[in-house]
């Protein structure tokens, strides 16, 4: 009987090792950038204990999404500099061999001008040239996609560019996209057969302060709806926030679009007093320095977001401050009918 319970015992484990043996977890951050004018460029040691704490997780963390700015400028004022090179290689040797996948932000390709400049988007584009050649033509190594994971934790990733420029123009976008990039995710999305699907971008889709949105945002936010997205992870406002930008029918009911805010991890945290009017979909807010860690296992995507805190002595740690998880499953097949603009602001005056 011993014998029995034992074998039995050992089977029920081995068959739970399994069950989790295709689960993976990665880290989103963003927003590392010194202040404007700051000789350091980014804030190493924010940054770097962020990096450190990724590299030393258990179970242990896959890849890092970084939704942009991680820098406060692309380059000195003669244009001289690859300020993105130098905070390139502090990641590299960070990370210890962890897969880096960065989404574009605005400061990213600052320059002298204090805003962003195309003539600095082939100095990004050749400094992450290991990034997937597989975005719209306009947007080659910024907007990209790649898929993690098999069998039910499969999983589709998509990087949008919120501060592009069109072919045709000079002006670049100010959270805004082109029908480019709008029609290369729904190609993107529709070829997939990935059961979880993620987007990120440095812009976010529901402005938690109330900044400007573009006109295209509300057709980015119903293409993410009727494709059944899991989570939208951005940036750009330096605070933590979980929002819930909508509820997809299901056959099983229905379950939340949520979008992530990560904070940020190094660039100076916003003071959280300036709230989107339409505050409905804000869930969580955080002030601080801050990252996030999501686990993709079978139908679950789960998260936990980390404050970065110093004590009297200067000593950093962690503390978990809010945990989230969607199950995924079949939508039931929607129209392309505008976005709901409750989960949208467009009110506000521009940063």
């Amino acid at each position: 009987m011993r014998n029995k319970v034992t074998f039995l015992s050992l089977y029920l484990v081995g068959f739970i090792t399994i069950m989790h043996i295709n689960a993976y977890r990665f880290a989103v951050y963003g927003d590392a950038g010194a202040d404007m004018g700051d000789p350091k460029i980014f804030n190493e040691e924010i940054l770097g204990f962020i990096n450190g704490f990724v590299t030393k997780a258990r179970p242990k963390i896959d890849f890092v999404i970084f939704v942009g700015d991680g820098i406060n400028s692309a380059t000195d004022k003669e244009y001289r500099e690859n300020n993105l090179a130098k905070w390139l290689d502090f990641m590299k040797k960070g990370l210890k061999g962890i897969q880096l996948y960065p989404a574009l932000g605005n400061h990213d390709i600052y320059g002298a001008t204090g805003w962003i400049e195309k003539k600095l988007e082939p100095q990004y584009q050749k400094t992450f040239n290991f990034l997937p050649s597989n975005g719209p033509k306009d947007y080659q190594k910024i907007d990209y996609s790649f898929e993690y994971g098999t069998g039910k934790e499969k999983s589709l990733f998509i990087a949008l560019d919120s501060f592009g420029f069109p072919s045709d123009q000079q002006q670049g976008f100010d959270n805004d996209y082109d029908q480019e990039q709008l029609t290369w995710l729904k190609a993107q999305a529709q070829s997939s057969d990935a059961p979880h699907k993620f987007v990120y971008m440095h812009s976010p889709i529901f402005s938690v302060e109330g900044w400007p949105i573009g006109k295209a945002v509300p057709e980015l936010l119903n293409l993410v709806k009727h494709y059944n997205f899991d989570m939208v992870f951005c940036g750009h406002e330096h605070l933590y926030s979980r929002s819930i930008l909508a509820h997809i029918p299901t056959q099983q009911g229905f379950r939340d679009l949520i979008q992530i805010q990560p904070g940020p991890s190094g660039s100076k945290p916003s003071a959280g007093n300036k709230i989107n009017p339409q505050k409905a979909p804000i869930v969580r807010m955080h002030t601080g320095y801050s990252f996030v860690i999501i686990e993709v296992h079978d139908e679950k995507v789960t998260g936990q977001a980390f404050a970065v805190v110093k004590d009297s002595a200067g000593k950093l740690s962690t503390q978990k401050f809010d945990e989230f998880g969607v199950k995924q499953s079949p939508a039931i097949k929607q129209t392309e009918s505008t976005a709901p603009q409750n989960a949208l602001s467009r009110t506000a005056s521009a940063t």
